[in-house]
């Protein structure tokens, strides 16, 4: 790809919390991975797709202060291939469906919005 597609949002969420969303599409060292990490103040968690479909990392209760993080067997994940194919023979859209696709989609414009205007734009 010519293009590296990256973005990084800062959100605020309904109780005051913060996040930041980092995404890129092709970032160096990385080839089109898939990873999630949510921190905070009681633990974390970290998913890794080109790690494992099955598993995640934790670290909460007292593993928190020694930064310590434990492998949690999450079972098989749905299938998105079989999933595709039993929506194509059923006719029934499984998820994510259009109306995701909408919602997802108010939110990146948000973002362009916020961008563009300089201020937060409430969701």
């Amino acid at each position: 790809m010519d293009a590296n597609d990256s973005a990084v949002i800062t959100i605020e969420m309904a109780g005051g919390a913060i996040g930041t969303v980092h995404t890129s599409r092709w970032a160096v060292g990385q080839s089109n991975s898939l990873s999630l990490r949510i921190y905070g103040d009681k633990g974390a968690l970290a998913v890794n797709l080109d790690q494992s479909w099955t598993s995640l990392q934790i670290c909460q209760g007292e593993d928190v202060d020694k930064a310590q993080w434990k492998t949690l067997d999450c079972g098989q994940t749905p299938d998105i291939y079989h999933r595709f194919i039993t929506s194509i023979r059923t006719g029934k859209n499984d998820l994510p469906d259009f109306a995701v696709g909408a919602h997802v989609q108010k939110m990146l414009d948000a973002c362009i919005e916020s961008d563009r205007e300089g201020k937060t734009i409430q969701i």
